[in-house]
């Protein structure tokens, strides 16, 4: 697409260069004015034709498939996305689930609570002595 944008760019400045020398080396000065009119409508057709081209049903059909294309590709990315996710999810489910184990493990329980506060009570008795 870009291509035939830059290729009719390049036909209007080759188109224009060969018109101002025919313009320069007219036979007389009378045809000037009909000589510019001349070019100046065939260059408002050369800009005209490449516009009207991207316009048509073909350049539109290529910009459907083009988008159509676009989508289904972010949709596979998309999901690729959301399984690498739902993998973190998981991951850092497992990682989560294993700190509270551990946390769990190293909570005192019930015996060790009142083994301490045995020591506590014989330590104030003796500080009390």
């Amino acid at each position: 697409m870009f291509s035939d944008l830059f290729r009719s760019i390049c036909q209007v400045g080759v188109f224009m260069i060969c018109a101002q020398a025919i313009v320069h080396f007219r036979p007389k000065g009378s045809y000037e004015k009909y000589l510019k009119v001349l070019v100046s409508v065939m260059i408002l057709i050369q800009i005209f034709l490449p516009i009207s081209r991207l316009f048509s049903k073909d350049i539109q059909t290529d910009v459907t498939a083009m988008v159509r294309e676009f989508e289904q590709k972010l949709n596979q990315s998309m999901t690729g996305v959301e399984q690498s996710v739902a993998s973190s999810e998981k991951y850092a489910g497992k990682i989560v689930e294993r700190q509270l184990d551990e946390m769990q493990k190293e909570q005192p329980t019930e015996e060790q609570l009142q083994e301490d506060e045995r020591k506590v009570e014989k330590i104030q008795i003796k500080v009390g002595q």
